[in-house]
Parts: C-alpha cells; structure tokens; sequence
C-alpha cells in the first residue's frame, strides 16, 4: 500500500483467485446454507463429560493446569531474534527455560497495559482469564469446537476492536456457507434465533477432521470422545455392573428345599426379607426365614466378572485419548514415584502446551490484529 493509499485509508482490493477445489468441494451447496453436524454433542456432554468420572478428571486435569500457563502479548523487536525463539520446541523450552527467556526478551517487548490487555485479563464482566483459558480448551476437548464471538466499537477511533469475548454454546452453533467462494461466511446459534454472526467476528478453534463431505461436515472439528466412544462406553457398562452389584449385594442366589412345602405367599414374604436384608448398608447381615432351605449362590464377585480390570483398562484408553498418563488418575497398576514424576511433565508436552499453542495462535490471527493502536 503507498503512503497516498494510506492516507486516504484506501487499499487496492486483491482480484478473487480461481480456485476450482472449492468450486468442487461446495458447487452443491447453496449460498447461506447451514452445515449439518453429523454428530451429536449433546451425548459427549452428557454421556461422557457429565457421566464418566475419568472423562470428566483427565479433562479438568489438561484444562485447570492449562489455565495457571500466563498469556502475555508481545510487541516484536527483533524479527530474526523471534524466528530463533519460534524454532524452540517445547521439550527445549523446559529444559532449558533461563536461555530461553533471555532470546525472547532480546526479540521482544511485553505489553503490559492498555486495552488489548484489559479484555485479555477480563474478556467479559463475567469472566476471568482462568475462566476463558479452561472454557476455551474445555470445549474443544468434548465437543472438538471451540466458538469465541468478539464484539466492540463500529465506529469511532477503536472501531473494529474487541472488547469483550464471549462462548458460544458448539451444541447450538451451525457454520453458514456462503457459496464456492465463502465456505464460512458466518455462524449462528439455532436456539436463540437472533441473526448470523459473520465470520469475522467469531473465533473458531477445532480439531483437524478428515470427514469431507459435499454437506461439509468437515468444516467442524472432530471430537476426541467421538472416537473414544466404545471405550467411555465399556467404562461406563464397567461402572454400571459394579453399582449393580454394589446395590444388590447379599441377594443374589436361590432358595430351595423340595421337603418345605412353602406356599407362594411364604415365598414372597422369604423374598421381601432378603430384599430388605440386601445393599452395601446391610453387607454381611443375616435374614431368618423360619423354615429349612438351602442357599444357592448364583452372582459372580466383581474379580470373577473382571468389572476392575475392565475399569481399568477403560481408564487407560480414555486417558491415552486425551494424551495423559493414566498414573495422573491413580491407575493402581502405574504409580510408581518415578512414573508419577515423569508423567506430570508428559501432561505438560503432550497435553496442556499443544492446546495453548493452538489457543494462542488462534488469538494471534485474530484478536490481536484488531488492535493496530493499544
């Protein structure tokens, strides 16, 4: 842009380019078109978040140590300085992290106040920083989506920016198609009914899915428990038996005698005491039934059923899904001192910083570039 075109705050507009994949990809898909979700978010929440107690510990475990990372905002000083600081992978960023804050401070100047920073600590009047960063990765983890809308001035001296950022719920949320051309022209959240957000003003962070489809259901993100399913579900039927077993312990066989002679009114009335007599409250209690019989077992004990080892082992896949060391969940199996230690720094690489990168590169393309004048 020359100086004339910045001063008059005009800028040549670049020619749209020819491209054929995206005619390809979406010629059957009309202009302003909401795209189906082809699965249901509403389950992952409620079956699998709400539900199972692994998934619900091994996501708040990522998210709560997620949100103590600080986030800070730089200003670039030295182009080549930063480049070097970018190529640092994550592992050498903890091993050696003294040398690595000396490059970036030669690269870089922290900005410590004005608004860009203000909305960043306090993106709404009801959320804190904490707050954003677990909300942030947290629903990205379950739902494989992550909607942030931004709003501010549209005019006057800060026109553009944002100055408070708020969730949208990925369960209501659709992606609108704007033709060949617009794959996302905006957002809209189906149960409120108010017009589509454009697309600008939506941060959309997800997971990478391979599904294309002419509908474009891969433009949303896929969810870790989608694929997950059939271990949450194994852990769940694992949780279900135990409490089955649990709730019923003590009456689970058969009464006989051929010389009793009970009448069917006896036998009901043996059957109401043993239920009465059942429940982990009254394990190992008796029950007199007055007349001689003969017991029967018939139930297996959780170890002849392998309901543990299937917890465990659930537990162990839900954990690999979401990249954690099941010793961070008190596998009984991986709890060794030494395990435990590695598998808290593992949590870090494998977990916590990759989500953070994504969260902050998201916020790099979009928030920050709003703020031309802090």
């Amino acid at each position: 842009m020359s100086w004339f075109q910045k001063l008059l705050g005009k800028a040549d507009k670049p020619l749209p380019l020819n491209n054929q994949l995206l005619q390809a990809l979406y010629r059957f898909v009309g202009s302003n078109t909401p795209v189906t979700m082809g699965q249901n978010l509403d389950e992952f929440i409620d079956k699998a978040y709400k539900y199972n107690h692994y998934v619900y510990s091994v996501i708040n475990l990522i998210t709560s140590h997620a949100a103590y990372v600080p986030l800070r905002i730089y200003d670039v000083k030295d182009e080549k300085a930063f480049k070097s600081c970018q190529v640092w992978s994550t592992e050498a960023k903890l091993h050696d992290p003294i040398k690595y804050r000396k490059l970036l401070s030669k690269s870089v100047d922290e900005i410590e106040e004005g608004k860009i920073i203000e909305v960043l600590k306090r993106p709404n009047p009801w959320t804190t920083l904490n707050d954003f960063v677990q909300q942030a990765i947290g629903f990205k983890l379950i739902t494989g989506n992550t909607y942030v809308y931004g709003i501010g001035p549209e005019a006057g001296a800060n026109a553009g920016q944002i100055h408070e950022m708020y969730f949208m719920p990925p369960t209501e949320t659709e992606i609108i198609i704007g033709g060949p051309f617009n794959p996302v022209a905006g957002y809209r959240v189906s149960w409120i009914g108010f017009e589509d957000i454009a697309a600008e003003k939506v941060l959309h962070l997800k997971n990478w899915n391979p599904s294309y489809s002419q509908t474009g259901e891969h433009l949303y993100g896929l969810s870790p428990i989608q694929v997950g399913t059939r271990a949450i579900l194994n852990s769940n039927n694992a949780n279900i038996a135990q409490n089955s077993l649990m709730s019923n312990v003590g009456a689970v066989g058969i009464l006989s005698d051929e010389n009793a002679n009970l009448t069917p009114e006896q036998l009901q009335q043996i059957e109401r005491k043993l239920k009465r007599k059942s429940g982990p409250n009254n394990y190992g209690e008796l029950a007199a039934v007055g007349t001689k019989v003969t017991w029967q077992a018939i139930g297996m004990s959780p170890v002849d059923l392998n309901i543990i080892e299937a917890q465990k082992m659930s537990m162990r896949d839900i954990s690999t899904l979401f990249h954690v060391n099941s010793a961070l969940l008190n596998d009984p199996d991986n709890k060794t001192y030494n395990n435990l230690i590695e598998a808290k720094k593992a949590l870090y690489t494998n977990a916590v910083i990759p989500q953070l990168d994504a969260l902050k590169d998201g916020l790099n393309h979009w928030y920050c570039p709003k703020f031309t004048d802090r």
